[in-house]
């Protein structure tokens, strides 16, 4: 007796079964959504009534949801838009699957920079439809002993480099306790391009094994577990009683300084000296009365904005940018020519008191 669909009903015939069956289906059925991308209940209806219980198609059915990924692929690259590298990558993907939807992150990604590709990443994705294929490649280590993987989430898949792109996501897990993230390092030639070029491997491994995924491909499949990931050594905050120091980790192409000083522990910070409510009141007023000084290069801000258009054009000024952390820009200006900054320089905190 088969499993047969009713008016969008499943209706089924709940037969004892053992373990073994139990496994032996429920494996089988695994390797079937693996290779077919099929609706739930059409697989469902292949699913024999006579060794399956009811709790089992449960199991199955949470497993598919699980692994079901989005049809939306990514693209963040350092390679430009005057080459035909970022085409081609299109081209692989629509090849294997046509009804994909590739968006374009950016292709701008300073040549080779890693921690610019790590920031970027990090900060798009949490944007985007759960199941969503993030493919990122930056990559200098291209044609080395460096591994590819697929580092998958709760929410996404990263197809990418083994080589610290993801290090700023994978702090960010970590910090905000997320569920259990797991990768395998590509190795299926089945999900690549028949002929694997040393110098291009955004068109002929990351590409196809991204489209595969699109159609349904489980990352076990595509290779064996990595635990080891390359991180990337993140820059700390060092925070002492009136003094919390950061640093500027981006500079994006308006020459706005973002450094790593969150609006949450900047907030801690500055109400560390005023009582809880009075320093919230005054924090949503610009912090204005909570005495302070930003320090950068050679300069001094002591004010926060709200907007940029609150200074004057030509004006330096503090702000906390649209992913939550302190930035210092010129208004209608270049911050990182105005002060002649750069990654990795010093941004200080002081609080008077």
């Amino acid at each position: 007796m088969l499993v047969t669909k009713v008016s969008g009903v499943v209706n089924m015939k709940d037969e004892k079964t053992t373990e073994l069956d139990n496994v032996r289906v429920l494996n089988g059925c695994k390797k079937t959504f693996s290779n077919v991308s099929i609706t739930i209940i059409s697989c469902v209806s292949i699913i024999n009534a006579e060794i399956i219980s009811r709790r089992l198609l449960l199991i199955i059915l949470q497993q598919i949801r699980m692994h079901k990924p989005s049809q939306i692929i990514t693209l963040t690259t350092d390679f430009g838009t005057s080459d035909v590298y970022v085409g081609v990558m299109k081209g692989v993907i629509l090849n294997i699957n046509p009804n994909a939807k590739i968006v374009d992150i950016t292709h701008s990604i300073t040549p080779q920079n890693i921690r610019e590709a790590a920031f970027t990443i990090n900060a798009a994705y949490r944007f985007f439809p759960k199941g969503t294929i993030h493919v990122i490649v930056v990559d200098p280590g291209v044609g080395s002993d460096r591994q590819a993987i697929v580092f998958h989430t709760d929410t996404s898949y990263f197809v990418c480099p083994n080589n610290g792109v993801l290090s700023y996501l994978l702090q960010d897990n970590e910090s905000e306790k997320k569920p259990l993230a797991e990768a395998v390092v590509i190795q299926n030639p089945d999900y690549l391009l028949p002929r694997v070029c040393n110098t291009f491997h955004g068109r002929d491994i990351f590409a196809p094994v991204a489209a595969h995924l699109s159609l349904g491909i489980t990352p076990d499949r595509i290779g064996q577990p990595k635990t080891d990931l390359v991180r990337l050594t993140i820059p700390a905050l060092e925070i002492t009683e009136n003094t919390l120091t950061g640093e500027i980790i981006n500079v994006d192409s308006f020459g706005n300084l973002i450094t790593n000083i969150s609006e949450n522990v900047l907030t801690s910070f500055l109400l560390s000296s005023t009582s809880e409510m009075e320093g919230i009141r005054e924090l949503d007023r610009h912090v204005e009365v909570v005495d302070f000084e930003i320090s950068v290069g050679t300069t001094s801000i002591n004010r926060l904005n709200s907007t940029y258009t609150e200074s004057q054009a030509g004006t330096l000024l503090a702000i906390i940018s649209s992913f939550g952390l302190v930035e210092i820009a010129v208004n209608m200006g270049n911050a990182s020519s105005y002060l002649g900054l750069k990654i990795g320089d010093k941004v200080m905190v002081h609080k008077k008191v």
